[in-house]
């Protein structure tokens, strides 16, 4: 169990630390490319589907015969699915319209079509 807790716990924070990151970059998308976006929403598109795994689990523990502290920590942990869940699927959201502004997607426009968007404010200089 407490392998258990430490792999959700740690799903859990670096899910919120690598939103906070990617949130950053939100006002400058051009600094990320496909493939850091791309290898980012593969990974937290197969974190979504371990939770209900995760989840199954817990369950399973409590219908086994645990301790009061043991009892609590698994109540604790399928408390935090939920968030965990949540968080993924915001991280996935914003990591969708990153990838909209990657380098690569300014890579792809022609010169005028750039000038554009950078006039119009659509694309924000990167100085």
């Amino acid at each position: 169990m407490p392998a258990y807790t430490e792999i959700i716990i740690g799903e859990l924070t670096q899910t919120e630390e690598q939103y906070e990151t990617f949130v950053q970059a939100s006002s400058k998308p051009h600094v990320l490319d496909d493939s850091i976006v791309n290898r980012a929403i593969k990974a937290y598109e197969e974190q979504l589907t371990f939770i209900p795994l995760h989840e199954k689990q817990l369950n399973w523990w409590l219908s086994e015969d645990l301790t009061d502290a043991q009892r609590y920590q698994v109540k604790d942990l399928k408390n935090k699915l939920p968030v965990l869940q949540e968080k993924t699927e915001q991280l996935l959201a914003l990591l969708t319209e990153l990838r909209k502004g990657t380098l690569d997607r300014i890579l792809e426009m022609d010169d005028e079509e750039l000038g554009r968007k950078v006039l119009s404010g659509e694309i924000k200089r990167p100085f």
